[in-house]
């Protein structure tokens, strides 16, 4: 199991730090192993949004993926979790107002394996 959490503040209000990272599709803009990310669901982003991805070839990943975003608290938390062959990551990030800027906590929770 790999667990890893970094925390970082952003100079932006809470809510706009919020939309930006929830749609995914922003990813590839501040995300260095993320090449391409599709949105598969219509509508706003929710739990039960979902995403195609496509990675950076790094050793032992597979070169792309799906997310599905399994619990959504607008300007507060999103969880998802991916299925990237043998791995499957959760992915949560957590964000705090901090002074008219945004503290965001994000955390990966990897199992290797079937």
């Amino acid at each position: 199991m790999i667990d890893v959490t970094v925390a970082t503040t952003v100079e932006r209000p809470v809510d706009e730090v919020f939309a930006f990272v929830a749609d995914m599709e922003n990813e590839p803009r501040w995300h260095t192993d993320i090449l391409e990310a599709e949105r598969l669901t219509e509508g706003d982003v929710r739990e039960g949004t979902s995403y195609r991805v496509e990675f950076r070839s790094q050793p032992m990943s597979p070169p792309e993926g799906t997310v599905e975003i399994v619990k959504f608290e607008p300007g507060r938390r999103i969880v998802s979790r991916s299925d990237m062959g043998n791995m499957k990551p959760q992915l949560t990030h957590v964000f705090d107002e901090a002074n008219g800027r945004t503290k965001v906590t994000r955390r990966i929770q990897k199992r290797v394996g079937s």
